[in-house]
C-alpha cells in the first residue's frame, strides 16, 4: 500500500460501486478525494545549458507544445478544458507540430482524478482506437 495514498483502507469492488454517488456513474470512491498537487518542468534554450550546470546528454527536446480551451457558448464552456474533448485536438496538434504519430510514443502521463479518467485521456491522445476502448493502456505498456 502507498503510505502517502488520500485512502488507506482497503475497498471490495462492491464498496466501490455501491459508494455514494458523485456523477453517475462514478461514485465517491471512483474519484480522488480533494487535494492538491504540483508539477514543474524548467526550459531553456538548448545553448543555456552549461550555463545551468545541465548536462546535454540529460535534457530532453521539446518537440511540440499546444495549449487549447473549451469553447464559450454564452452559458459557459461547453467541455471542461480537461476533458477528452480539448486533449484530441491539442494531440492531433501536437503530432502534427512534432512530425511524430501515436505510435511513436512509448509513454504518456495523464490526468486520472476519476477512474475513467486514464481511459478518457489515452484514447483522447489517440493510443487507441475509440472503436476499441480499454487498448489505449495496453498498447502504451505493451508496445
Amino acid at each position: 500500500m502507498n503510505p502517502f495514498a488520500h485512502r488507506k483502507d482497503t475497498y471490495t469492488i462492491e464498496e466501490v460501486l455501491n459508494s455514494r454517488m458523485i456523477a453517475d456513474p462514478l461514485t465517491l470512491f471512483q474519484c480522488c478525494p480533494t487535494s492538491e498537487g504540483s508539477a514543474a518542468a524548467v526550459l531553456c534554450a538548448r545553448e543555456d545549458l552549461a550555463k545551468y550546470g545541465i548536462n546535454e546528454s540529460r535534457a530532453v527536446s521539446v518537440a511540440a507544445a499546444v495549449l487549447t480551451s473549451g469553447d464559450y457558448n454564452g452559458r459557459g464552456a461547453d467541455h471542461s478544458a480537461f476533458s477528452p474533448y480539448r486533449t484530441e485536438p491539442a494531440a492531433i496538434q501536437a503530432y502534427e507540430m512534432s512530425g511524430i504519430s501515436p505510435e511513436d510514443v512509448d509513454l504518456v502521463q495523464v490526468h486520472d482524478a476519476a477512474t475513467i479518467g486514464e481511459l478518457q485521456q489515452v484514447e483522447a491522445l489517440i493510443c487507441c482506437l475509440l472503436e476499441r476502448p480499454g487498448k489505449g493502456l495496453w498498447r502504451v505498456a505493451r508496445p
